[in-house]
C-alpha cells in the first residue's frame, strides 16, 4: 500500500486534505516518475465529493523528501486518472469488476 503523507491545503478557497477522516482514496500508483522525479501517484475523493490527486515523494523513493503536491480534478480529470492507477478501489469489492461510482457523495 502506498505510503499516505498527511497534508492538508486550501486551493481556491477548498480545503483538500489527504487525512483518513477527511478522504477516501481511490486508487494509486507507487513509484512512478511524474515531472521527472520519482512519485507515487494517489486519488483521492474528499469528504465534500470533490476529487483531487495527490503526487508525494516519501523519502523511501530516490530523492524523497516527503513533499506533497495537490492538485484539484473534475470529474473528467479523475476518471481519466483512475483508469491508470495500478491499484485501485474495485479490486475490494466482492463480486464484481465495474469502475468506482464517480457520481457518488460522500457525505461530510
Amino acid at each position: 500500500m502506498a505510503l499516505i503523507i498527511d497534508t492538508e491545503k486550501v486551493i481556491d478557497e477548498i480545503r483538500y486534505n489527504t487525512g483518513e477522516e477527511h478522504s477516501r482514496l481511490l486508487g494509486y500508483t507507487e513509484a512512478v516518475m511524474i515531472d521527472g522525479l520519482m512519485s507515487d501517484n494517489l486519488l483521492f475523493q474528499g469528504n465534500n465529493g470533490r476529487f483531487f490527486r495527490s503526487i508525494q515523494r516519501p523519502k523511501r523513493l530516490k530523492n524523497g523528501d516527503d513533499s506533497v503536491r495537490i492538485q484539484p480534478l473534475n470529474k473528467e480529470e479523475a476518471q481519466r486518472i483512475f483508469k491508470d492507477l495500478a491499484v485501485y478501489k474495485r479490486f475490494e469489492v466482492e463480486g464484481g469488476t465495474d469502475i468506482f461510482d464517480f457520481d457518488e457523495v460522500i457525505k461530510a
